[in-house]
């Protein structure tokens, strides 16, 4: 009547044991992807502001770590540009070789111009002046640390300094006496290769910090702004103009010191010693010198 044998109790057991290995193979696997997955996600590098807020619960040491990590970061890409340029001088003799080294210093240059202008972007996400401060040193720090890898990448691996390592391989010649954290009084002014004598009620004043940060004072406002400390001592301002905050709210054409500002941001490079700090233009025709 039937012309399929009858099945084993012992062998159909044995079929549900191997569907059950199966089907239980199977969860396994989805499991180990679904936590994968989740651990992925889960695993994503904090940000620097993540980072500095799990370190200290105050916004005082929330900005001196951005400060201090974007410090290392510069120092990092500093050293490899100093790497980069050494290496182009080892083939000079190589056709192209002089081009190839003017091409890396323009490319470096639209580099922090381009950093300020994203991280003034990204800035522009918080509703309050200290958040937005912090996204912009954040972006920085993420910016420069993404540079700093294209950079390393175009050295051969015994070349590439290691990172964050300023003593190994210091990237900036350090002036003799520290610049950082003085309240730096303007006391001469040269400009267009005279000396201008200054206002009675001048009252320039210029804090630069270790982290890259400009703040100071004038007679009637309060300006801000980032910087780099590159190789002998060369300063490079990052951003075009001060970011300014008048005491009155509007420009005052009279106040002498808002024009001093534009000198400030003209020159690029510094000199500090016993008597004070030397801002100078490459041509030498702006001179800004401070005390203490």
């Amino acid at each position: 009547m039937f012309d399929r044998p009858l099945l084993d109790p012992r062998a159909a057991a044995g079929q549900r044991v191997g569907y059950k290995t199966a089907i239980a193979l199977v969860l396994g696997l989805v499991l180990v992807a679904a936590l994968s997955i989740l651990s992925a996600k889960t695993a994503r590098a904090a940000t620097p502001v993540e980072e500095c807020t799990d370190r200290s619960p105050t916004l005082a040491g929330i900005t001196a770590c951005l400060d201090e990590m974007l410090k290392r970061a510069e120092d990092g890409m500093w050293a490899r540009s100093k790497a980069v340029l050494a290496q182009m001088k080892q083939l000079r003799k190589q056709a192209g070789s002089r081009g190839a080294a003017q091409l890396f210093n323009a490319a470096q240059k639209q580099f922090h111009s381009y950093r300020a202008a994203q991280c003034a972007w990204v800035a522009t996400q918080s509703e309050t002046t200290q958040g937005a401060e912090r996204l912009r040193v954040d972006c920085m720090i993420r910016v420069t640390r993404e540079r700093t890898l294209e950079l390393a990448g175009a050295l051969p691996t015994e070349a590439a300094p290691l990172e964050e390592t300023p003593a190994a391989n210091p990237p900036v010649e350090a002036p003799s006496q520290s610049p950082f954290g003085v309240e730096w009084h303007l006391v001469q002014l040269v400009r267009n290769g005279q000396e201008e004598p200054l206002s009675a009620e001048s009252r320039v004043v210029l804090v630069l910090s270790e982290g890259g940060g400009v703040a100071g004072t004038t007679r009637a406002s309060i300006y801000s702004g980032r910087y780099v400390l590159g190789p002998n001592n060369r300063i490079a301002w990052l951003q075009t103009g001060f970011n300014i905050e008048r005491a009155s709210g509007q420009f005052d054409a009279d106040d002498p010191d808002e024009a001093i500002l534009d000198d400030l941001a003209a020159t690029t490079k510094l000199r500090v010693d016993s008597t004070g700090l030397t801002l100078t233009s490459d041509n030498g025709s702006v001179v800004l010198v401070f005390g203490r």
